[in-house]
């Protein structure tokens, strides 16, 4: 970035243009207050390399860069006659193209060669380097991704972190992911977001999680949380809401209809009834199913297990529906 200037004044392009029109700039402070964007514009100008550590940790290298996508390498060819990199295939987490809903193509780099990166970009894009990466744009949410990280680049607007949290906040609450002052219901939103993206996918970007410890994605829908302007988090729970909503990822039924205010035993003979319809709606089946699975599935586990002990008539309903002690059951309706 020290050369921007320089850029600048051999393009005759003005270097805060160059900035916001050829850089990951705009995605990087997309969910970053005006203030803050402002003030690392000025770092990155100015080569204050302290200010702009956060632009360069949002760098993603291996295994997933440099990238492109076939078809727009050819319609630059027909447009431009040339090719170029383009940005928006080079984001953090971006897989397919988000004009053409391909998957791109990525130049793997070994440790030896993530040094010789610089040399490998300066040569533009061809059809015939590289390998498609169908594996991983074969997620469901890898289109919504690419299309919430493409609006981040070209958008301009800044409003404060807190405000963005609080928009997710409210989408999660309207669309039932989380209940209102319910810790267990964001772990179970945390639990359900890494297994839509799978925890091999979000390990790339170095975004995985334990969802029983603070994780980042309840951390984003928490009430009176800190801010994040990270933009691959906001865009990951973006993505993920989304396909919640639009029916792309199930959502576990009834996730936000089960609340822990109302008395214990009218709570535990609800709970009891919602496992035997849950059981019934399945089938008898020789099939082997664990009860966590069920749980977790009626998005009751955390509930279960923090208050199990005031849940009599639930713990025996399970005992009944257990074949043996194993981990894995044969279901069966006692009942």
């Amino acid at each position: 970035m020290s050369g921007l200037r320089e850029i600048s004044l051999a393009s005759d392009i003005d270097a805060l243009q160059l900035l916001w029109d050829h850089t990951p700039f705009p995605y990087v402070t997309a969910y970053m207050s005006s203030a803050d964007t402002q003030r690392m514009a000025q770092a990155i100008l100015g080569h204050n390399s302290d200010d702009i550590r956060p632009f360069k940790a949002s760098t993603w290298l291996d295994p997933l860069a440099p990238r492109y996508c076939v078809q727009c390498v050819i319609e630059d060819q027909q447009h431009f006659g040339e090719t170029y990199w383009h940005r928006e295939h080079n984001l953090p987490f971006v897989v397919v193209c988000p004009h053409h809903n391909l998957p791109l193509h990525v130049i793997y780099l070994s440790d030896r060669r993530i040094a010789r990166r610089q040399g490998i970009t300066k040569h533009p894009p061809k059809q015939d380097i590289g390998q498609s990466m169908n594996t991983h744009a074969a997620n469901i949410l890898a289109p919504a991704i690419a299309e919430i990280s493409h609006k981040a680049l070209v958008r301009r607007f800044r409003a404060h972190p807190r405000e963005w949290l609080q928009q997710h906040r409210r989408k999660a609450l309207h669309i039932g992911l989380i209940i209102e002052g319910s810790r267990i219901s964001l772990h179970l939103f945390a639990e359900l977001l890494r297994e839509a993206l799978g925890a091999d996918f979000l390990r790339m970007g170095k975004l995985d999680f334990e969802p029983s410890t603070r994780a980042w994605p309840a951390a984003l829908v928490r009430d009176a949380n800190d801010a994040s302007f990270s933009p691959s988090k906001h865009i990951m729970l973006k993505a993920f809401m989304e396909a919640v909503n639009n029916g792309a990822v199930q959502q576990p039924y009834p996730l936000a209809k089960l609340s822990i205010a109302k008395p214990f035993p009218s709570l535990d003979d609800e709970l009891r009834e919602r496992i035997f319809d849950a059981v019934r709606s399945v089938g008898i089946s020789n099939s082997p199913m664990d009860i966590p699975t069920l749980l977790k599935q009626l998005g009751v586990w955390h509930l279960f297990l923090r208050h199990r002990e005031k849940l009599p008539r639930t713990c025996l309903a399970l005992k009944q529906l257990q074949g043996n002690p194993m981990q894995q059951r044969q279901w069966s309706l006692p009942f």
